[in-house]
């Protein structure tokens, strides 16, 4: 079994049914106390790392610290969210600290952040169901901890992917993050149903941001071809984060205070964005376009 459990309603009982319930406690505590608690767990930082048999309290230990993760990493996603439209918004403004500051330099960022966000949110969907990425000091010591029925282990993300969840195929670091969605559904885990054809446009646009626009030092780039492609990727996102925190509701809670109102006023401020980039995603278009032709 890649992970255990799979489905979401038994990952709420599992949490309830911790014998070490002040583990709950510790959570709420910064993430690089935690971070460095299971580090130390798994002698992280050593060659003979450890990997599994771990004792019941550890066990109990990793769990919270699923929780905990996927809390941290949506904050996170949320963030480059809001980040990547703030960028965008202040491209109109007319103070500027450079005067030449045109759009495109703000797509160069403001793409691969979106990006980011979505991302970021598909490795807290997999924290939650105890699989949590760890990077190792090499891309090929990317680990996986990885909840099971009996234990946890420590395994490698390659092998992970090809063993476990038969994906048969890895590759780089972006891309081994959708063939794990991909593995993890296919394997009758109840992730949250994310487009990875959608998501995979969204890292052909940071590429694009990247290499032809930021490494361009005249930043020559037509920004009028890539601006309605990352506008039309916001409704993505914000659609991947909002599943995100309903995942983490329905197991236990958002840990973060304020987290919540502060997305809902991002979501509810989009519109007014659009019209100040006077850019549009093509699902508003399409909507507005119905709205008065009558079908609404």
């Amino acid at each position: 079994m890649p992970v255990y459990p799979k489905k979401v309603e038994e990952i709420k009982k599992l949490f309830e049914s911790l014998e070490h319930q002040n583990y709950w406690d510790w959570e709420r505590g910064s993430s690089s106390s935690i971070n460095r608690g299971v580090g130390r767990i798994l002698s992280f930082d050593s060659e003979n790392k450890t990997t599994e048999n771990f004792s019941k309290a550890n066990q109990e230990f990793f769990t919270v610290f699923s929780f905990s993760r996927s809390n941290h990493q949506l904050n996170e996603a949320i963030n480059k969210f809001w980040g990547s439209l703030e960028i965008l918004n202040a491209s109109c403004s007319r103070d500027r600290i450079g005067k030449k500051f045109l759009l495109n330099y703000a797509i160069g960022t403001s793409g691969p952040t979106l990006y980011y966000a979505a991302i970021t949110s598909l490795i807290s969907m997999f924290s939650l169901f105890g699989c949590i990425s760890l990077r190792g000091d090499t891309e090929n010591e990317d680990y996986f901890l990885v909840r099971q029925k009996e234990d946890w282990e420590l395994k490698k993300k390659k092998s992970f992917i090809n063993d476990d969840l038969k994906v048969g195929k890895t590759g780089r670091w972006h891309q081994n993050l959708f063939f794990t969605f991909e593995g993890l559904t296919k394997n009758g885990v109840e992730l949250p149903s994310v487009d990875l054809t959608q998501l995979n446009e969204l890292r052909r646009i940071r590429e694009k941001c990247h290499y032809r626009f930021l490494n361009d030092c005249a930043m020559v780039g037509d920004y009028r071809e890539i601006l309605p492609q990352i506008v039309n990727k916001i409704p993505f996102v914000e659609d991947i984060l909002q599943k995100n925190m309903v995942l983490l509701k329905s197991v236990r809670y958002i840990s973060k205070k304020g987290l919540e109102d502060r997305f809902k006023r991002l979501s509810n401020n989009t519109y007014s964005l659009y019209r100040r980039i006077n850019c549009f995603p093509k699902s508003i278009i399409n909507s507005e376009k119905q709205t008065v032709l009558g079908v609404y």
